[in-house]
């Protein structure tokens, strides 16, 4: 009816929406995206999207508007629009709980769980189509063999480096960790560190934090 399709159209015009003005809007049955899919913008304001895929049986991707000519993705409703990338396709099952930024560089840098070895992965694109060749992958970022990565989340310093927060489930911790490198295989000293130990344990309430950097670096 009128009344639907009037606040359809108030979600396309929201700030998920392509280049072509063509929605990727995850309330819209005919425009669905896959499980837990978070955008961001690169400094050409082109749209980059890390995800879970289940049905390929739990490997990270990364979807890029390319505007035409993009592979990868099997929607019709894009065709060419969109590449869509395998960044990581172990054995284990990855991908959820990711969190996406841009680097300087224009390329991804995502953060996700391996729920297989229950442990926090990182990976750095290097090359546009980041899969293979062009990404570099960290596993275990907090080092420790707890279950730890759920609920990450990523944010970039001024250098281009990670800080993440994130969930140790054996401990109920929340966690802080400062990257000093781009790939995140360096930490800085005194991290990872407990932020809080959360009094409720069960596990719907510790799945998500969310951390932001100042301009000062904090």
């Amino acid at each position: 009816d009128k009344a639907v399709g009037a606040e359809r159209q108030n979600r396309l015009a929201g700030p998920c929406v392509d280049l072509l003005h063509e929605a990727v809007d995850p309330e819209d049955e005919e425009l669905v995206l896959p499980v837990l899919a978070f955008p961001v913008v690169d400094a050409a304001g082109r749209p980059q999207i890390a995800y879970h895929d289940a049905a390929a049986g739990g490997i990270l991707k990364l979807a890029r508007f390319v505007g035409s000519g993009g592979t990868g993705c099997t929607s019709s409703t894009f065709s060419g629009a969109w590449a869509c990338d395998t960044v990581d396709d172990p054995v284990n099952a990855v991908g959820k709980f990711n969190s996406i930024a841009i680097g300087s560089d224009g390329f991804a840098r995502i953060v996700y769980w391996d729920a297989t070895a229950a442990d926090m992965k990182f990976a750095q694109c290097t090359l546009p189509a980041c899969s293979g060749a062009g990404v570099t992958i960290t596993p275990n970022v907090d080092g420790s063999a707890n279950n730890n990565g759920r609920g990450a989340s990523l944010a970039l310093d001024a250098n281009g480096n990670a800080a993440i927060s994130y969930f140790d489930l054996t401990n109920s911790d929340l966690m802080f960790v400062k990257c000093t490198n781009a790939a995140c295989t360096t930490q800085a000293a005194g991290t990872p560190r407990i932020i809080d130990s959360v009094v409720n344990t069960t596990t719907s309430e510790i799945q998500w934090s969310k951390i932001r950097l100042g301009s000062n670096g904090y």
